[in-house]
């Protein structure tokens, strides 16, 4: 097929166009390899919770000198130790990786695999010993390609080198819970989501948020339904309209489908799930029962055993 071209110098342009080699390669830059962990060995400390504003530290400081003196002086020279506070303001840095639209194309375009990337950026900070930007940029490749061998295994042992490094006890936890589901899989929660001691300690409007929270949008999207909810002397109105539960104060002029009493000690077993079981111990619906059970029939709890690392 022959292309026509308006003038001579389109034509020029697209021959010299043509004369061009391009190779099917990209070729990576190669920077000086700088080992900070190396480079500064014995000068990092990490004892300090990652997340405080200030660091405070003292320094002691000896003074004092000899002179010759005779055996009755009243005036013998001392030595003496000073201590210096100092304060240091602790201040973030970051860095982000991201791919925009196109790059993204112009990726695919060439065949380049900007996830391969990612886990060699990973792996040269892993190797440089900065651990945290190592463990965001691999969380990028595994939300890409969770079952990418070679990242899960860099970063479960990213995670151990945090975790080992950490001095709070629940960061330490949340790394080495991370490290192991990536090498064993998920392990589940030991402990129950809620128990009835904890649920016994619930505010009327921690548990009427919660009910909002666990509310399955789509099954209840076409119903409107307002209950008026007694707590002893307290009272709230909760309205489930276009898939949304609002919570409000009671308000006796707002018409209700009905009214939940509540006396003490029942709302334990309304948090757990246990309709029959606060029934059974004082629960009363005057008006439509079915309102509540429309509502509490459209929880959907959540999953105690979600993954900690990979989606």
């Amino acid at each position: 097929m022959k292309t026509p071209f308006a003038d001579a110098q389109a034509g020029y342009g697209f021959v010299v166009s043509q004369t061009a080699h391009i190779e099917p390669v990209a070729y990576r830059t190669k920077f000086t390899q700088i080992q900070y962990q190396d480079l500064l060995a014995g000068c990092i400390d990490t004892s300090a919770n990652p997340f405080a504003k200030t660091v405070t530290y003292y320094s002691i400081e000896s003074f004092g000198g000899a002179k010759w003196t005779s055996g009755d002086a009243d005036d013998v020279p001392y030595g003496s130790d000073e201590r210096s506070k100092f304060e240091t303001q602790v201040h973030t840095a970051a860095r982000g990786y991201s791919y925009g639209w196109e790059e993204v194309n112009q990726a695919a375009m060439l065949g380049i695999s900007l996830d391969s990337e990612r886990a060699i950026s990973a792996r040269r900070a892993y190797e440089e010993g900065d651990y945290r930007w190592a463990a965001e940029l691999l969380s990028h490749v595994l939300f890409a390609d969770e079952d990418h061998a070679n990242a899960r295994a860099l970063q479960a042992d990213t995670f151990e080198k945090l975790g080992f490094a950490a001095e709070s006890g629940p960061w330490r936890n949340f790394y080495l819970s991370g490290a192991m589901e990536l090498r064993s899989g998920n392990f589940g929660t030991p402990t129950a989501a809620i128990g009835k001691d904890i649920a016994a300690n619930l505010q009327p409007e921690m548990f009427l948020d919660a009910l909002a929270i666990q509310l399955d949008a789509e099954k209840v999207w076409d119903l409107d339904i307002t209950l008026r909810w007694m707590f002893g002397n307290e009272r709230f109105l909760t309205r489930l309209h276009n898939g949304v539960l609002l919570r409000d104060h009671d308000k006796p002029d707002v018409e209700a489908a009905a009214t939940v009493t509540v006396p003490d000690g029942v709302l334990v077993y309304l948090a757990t799930g246990d309709l029959p079981g606060a029934q059974a111990a004082g629960l009363t619906v005057d008006g439509d029962p079915a309102a509540l059970v429309g509502v509490l029939g459209a929880l959907s709890p959540p999953d105690p055993d979600f993954n900690i690392v990979t989606p």
